[in-house]
């Protein structure tokens, strides 16, 4: 061969290799692996196709549009509906997404939201010549819409042109059902079977049909037939199952479950196991997922009942071994990050699920779970303005997130802003309006703004919806405050008749015998309520923290053995036996006790911060001071380690340090009148008195003589003596012999 032709030949080697490295050419392999792996069910790394081949076709929509394919595949509809929506916006031409975005837009409770699924889907139709799919778009949004003759004559023009599609059968069989014409339903659907006689999914719908008007047999008979067309379909094998678990042929209905599991198609291999599960067999249903999480890691779905299943059976060691055994393998897994910090936040853990909700966000800004589990975390840590930060970013990102809306709703109620929290739970999406969730919230944040009779019409429609505890609470709560205590009892009592251990029925009872001067009597129904549930752990706590208060510590004692026995795994009983050492000045047997939580725990910042409080209480200051430092390190947002640790460092003359936490305290809770307090006596100690009298005056109250006492020294430090004497006079009638009032008396002096 000549070296001419030897250079030509490399010449266009070269030149489809560079074709080959081209984006369009790495796109188009993305692309075809994408669909090869979408048929074959294997949707995580179809999508992983599809969102490379986006990336290197920034300006094409079919990538985005397969990607909504897959994760509408799934299930994932806001998912589906971003990605059907981005290819829109890239290229409005593009008719299968604008069908796509159309279908989903058109079952939104939102008017508004259906008539633009209405023009989108005429849309579709003018670009892509009127296909069955965009017809029945259209028809969908008319239906919705109420323009049933358009629909009508829409779906009869596919039928008449499509015979065989079967979307357009159904549609129209539905409409006929609406239209009160359930023959005429029948008939559309057994002639989409006459249509395709070979196919199971006419017949499939046809059992639906049946199954919705109330003919099991005729339903069963159908999914029946549809299995000896198809013997592999999950569908129809579902349904069949389900009908005979509904007959309590169960028996049968777990051969079928069985043979669900055994398919290929992954959405059905956790069938067996959730019937096991529910049928009490729970070692045998987590041993099948044990065996489906082993044959695949990488299936998501499966670990994630897999872990449910752990926690439902009290495991949560080895749900937390499940997925960290997951981010060994892929530490950037952000499903297995969210599950695992979950676990540590409802365990008390907030210092991991800090870290991991840290690597989440990192990965994922836009994570509103995220966002709602930090905020959770800031709760339990008092610090109400961060999260109502975090509250805030997890609506930003995702509106329907309606745990997020109530909570945040809530913490505008308890900073005394209803009506910011009404604002708020009313502008949530129209398809969350009737949600029981948002009814009860909307109450609530309606009784704390005074609108009670805007809250009697809420709970009034709530209870005409479904008689729940909080509705029947919700009403005592108005009884009680009329001053209608037997009216209110009996509401209370109703609750309690549904949801026997709940605490706020209880408590409320309690408190409405207190109110008619009845203590002996709250006491003796709050003891019988407990007695009545034993294992209930919520209610022993409860007893045992009523009992401290009345006094009776030793029966508190008791009351707190006995939800630790209901519930071995809860430390609140510890803490608060610990409590009761504290004010009984057990300074031993409170350290010892708190050490030895810490010890089994390092995680146990309760415990750690209470041991701080009694090493404080004991004299033990720089102990205190090392015990409030650990539970700062590992929470930086805790505001009352930081209260605490300020105080102690503002009485050590460590007053630089004991500023800037009681800075950060304030901060994070501002409307703490402790706090300001803290705060005023460091700059006080920084030798800042007007700084710390505005502080000190904020924080005063007649009734806590200590505040009193500092805000008297500022005023002595600060040369105004007159009012220094006054709010020193106001202090000594209540408390004459406290430490801090020596320290003005000679300043006086």
């Amino acid at each position: 061969m000549t070296l001419p032709r030897i250079l030509a030949l490399i010449a266009v080697a070269l030149a489809l290799s560079a074709c080959n490295r081209s984006p369009e050419a790495r796109a188009a392999k993305a692309l075809a692996k994408g669909r090869e792996q979408f048929a074959k069910k294997d949707y995580g790394h179809a999508v992983l196709q599809f969102r490379s081949a986006a990336k290197l076709l920034p300006k094409s929509a079919e990538p985005l549009y397969q990607a909504g394919l897959v994760y509408l595949e799934v299930g994932d509809i806001q998912n589906a509906a971003n990605y059907f929506m981005k290819a829109t916006t890239l290229d409005p031409n593009f008719a299968p997404a604008q069908i796509k975005a159309a279908e989903l837009m058109a079952v939104n409770a939102d008017p508004e939201v259906v008539r633009e699924a209405e023009r989108r889907a005429q849309s579709a139709m003018k670009a892509s010549t009127s296909t069955p799919d965009a017809i029945a778009a259209l028809a969908l949004a008319e239906i919705r819409l109420g323009k049933e003759k358009s629909a009508e004559d829409h779906l009869r023009d596919a039928l008449k042109r499509f015979p065989a599609d079967l979307k357009s059968a159904v549609l129209m069989s539905l409409l006929k059902l609406q239209q009160q014409d359930p023959a005429g339903a029948e008939a559309v659907l057994k002639n989409a079977v006459a249509q395709a006689p070979s196919k199971a999914d006419p017949i499939i719908a046809l059992g639906r049909f049946y199954l919705v008007r109330g003919n099991q047999e005729q339903a069963r008979a159908s999914f029946t037939r549809a299995l000896e067309i198809d013997p592999k379909n999950g569908m129809a094998l579902a349904d069949l199952g389900n009908i005979l678990f509904s007959l309590n042929r169960k028996p049968e209905a777990e051969a079928i479950y069985k043979r669900m599991s055994a398919l290929p198609d992954k959405q059905f291999n956790s069938a067996w196991a959730l019937f096991l599960f529910h049928e009490g067999k729970k070692d045998d249903a987590i041993t099948e997922l044990v065996r489906l999480n082993k044959a695949d890691p990488k299936d998501r779905e499966a670990r994630t009942r897999l872990v449910a299943a752990y926690l439902s059976t009290n495991h949560s060691d080895l749900a937390e071994k499940v997925l960290g055994d997951a981010l060994k393998a892929n530490n950037k897994d952000i499903d297995a990050l969210l599950q695992r910090s979950e676990i540590y936040v409802l365990n008390g853990k907030f210092q991991l699920a800090t870290q991991d909700l840290a690597r989440v966000i990192g990965f994922r800004p836009d994570s509103a779970q995220a966002h709602y589990l930090s905020a959770r975390v800031l709760q339990r840590q008092g610090s109400q303005l961060n999260q109502r930060r975090e509250l805030t970013e997890a609506l930003r990102y995702d509106p329907s997130l309606l745990i997020a809306r109530v909570d945040l709703a809530q913490s505008y109620i308890e900073a005394s802003d209803a009506k910011a929290a009404l604002d708020l739970l009313r502008a949530a999406p129209k398809a969350q309006l009737d949600e029981p969730l948002l009814i009860v919230q909307t109450n609530w944040a309606l009784i704390a703004n005074g609108n009670l009779a805007d809250a009697e019409k809420g709970i009034a429609n709530g209870l005409s919806r479904s008689r729940t505890p909080d509705l029947l609470i919700q009403s005592a709560v108005l009884r009680l405050q009329a001053h209608k205590f037997p009216e209110a009892r009996t509401l209370l009592e109703d609750a309690l008749k549904i949801a026997p251990g709940d605490v706020r029925a209880v408590d409320l009872i309690a408190r409405s015998y207190l109110a008619e001067n009845k203590r002996d009597l709250a006491t003796e129904k709050v003891r019988q309520y407990a007695s009545n549930q034993p294992k209930s752990a919520a209610l022993q706590q409860f007893l045992g923290s009523w009992l401290a208060s009345t006094g009776d510590h030793a029966k508190a004692r008791e009351a707190f053995a006995a939800a630790k026995s209901a519930d071995p795994t809860s430390s609140a009983a510890d803490i608060a036996t610990a409590q009761l050492d504290l004010v009984e000045r057990k300074y031993d047997d409170a350290r010892n006790r708190l050490a030895k939580m810490v010890q089994s725990n390092s995680q146990n910042l309760d415990a750690q911060l209470l041991l701080g409080m009694v090493n404080e209480a004991s004299g033990r200051f720089d102990d205190a001071i090392k015990g409030y430092q650990t539970v700062v390190a590992a929470e930086p947002g805790n505001p009352i380690a930081l209260n605490n640790l300020s105080y102690r460092l503002s009485e050590a003359n460590r007053s630089d340090e004991a500023l800037k936490y009681a800075q950060q305290a304030v901060e994070l809770n501002p409307s703490n009148a402790a706090f300001k307090d803290t705060l005023g006596w460091a700059y006080v100690k920084k030798g800042l008195y007007s700084s710390a009298i505005s502080h000190l005056v904020a924080a005063a109250n007649p009734r806590v003589p200590v505040r009193m006492y500092h805000l008297a020294y500022a005023y002595a430090k600060s040369g105004d003596n007159k009012k220094a004497s006054e709010t020193y006079q106001a202090a000594q009638k209540i408390a004459p012999t406290l430490p801090e009032a020596k320290l003005v008396a000679d300043l006086l002096k």
